[in-house]
């Protein structure tokens, strides 16, 4: 695997994906900070391979040269697919999508604001598979994952739809807000921690309270 760079525009052509992973790649990592554009059928950006990391932000740091390549943006038209295995999503600085983001394993959120208006499916079974590490993520798409939610100290968390999940971790300092058209289902656990806060406004089912 390898490092993809754009930080300007990217049009696909004939039904295409403007940025695609083969079935054979592994391990890379691809940063969007500008607009992608899928043509036709085609998804902005499809990962067939594994183990890829999407990154979608404004800058790009590359610690073995020591620059940083900034870009006005993550912009998707056409959306993000993966079908390879163990592919994930990482929001960095502000921005929003109301693009399909299709297929990943988990998501992680360690930028300032982010708005996915799409509805998100993750597939990781693991107590992080959506994690909010920093900054404000909105979702207000449905959410299923059949791994759990971690919102860790300066992250918040707002679901403004329906949200289903197998646990809910809220460290201190972590903040889950959840409006009257929402609804939570937590099949497992719901652990909160120290100075942690949950408003709940929608409907709650948790096998956890």
């Amino acid at each position: 695997g390898g490092i993809v760079i754009n930080a300007g525009t990217l049009t696909a052509g004939n039904n295409s994906s403007a940025i695609q992973t083969d079935v054979s790649d592994s391990g890379s990592t691809i940063y969007n900070l500008g607009t992608v554009s899928g043509a036709g059928t085609g998804a902005a950006v499809s990962l067939r391979g594994s183990n890829t990391l999407l990154v979608l932000g404004t800058q790009a740091f590359l610690p073995a040269r020591n620059i940083t390549i900034t870009g006005p943006g993550s912009v998707l038209q056409g959306g993000a697919v993966s079908t390879g295995l163990n592919n994930r999503l990482l929001l960095t600085d502000s921005g929003s999508e109301s693009a399909s983001l299709a297929g990943f394993a988990s998501l992680a959120m360690r930028g300032r604001s982010w708005i996915l208006s799409a509805p998100l499916t993750l597939s990781d079974t693991t107590t992080q598979s959506l994690s909010v590490e920093a900054g404000d993520l909105t979702l207000s798409g449905p959410l299923s994952t059949p791994g759990g939610i971690s919102i860790t100290g300066g992250g918040t968390l707002s679901l403004s739809n329906a949200a289903q999940t197998s646990e809910l971790k809220l460290a201190s300092g972590g903040q889950l807000a959840q409006s009257a058209a929402g609804s939570l289902n937590v099949t497992g656990d719901i652990v909160l921690e120290g100075a942690s806060a949950a408003v709940l406004s929608g409907k709650i089912a948790a096998a956890g309270l």
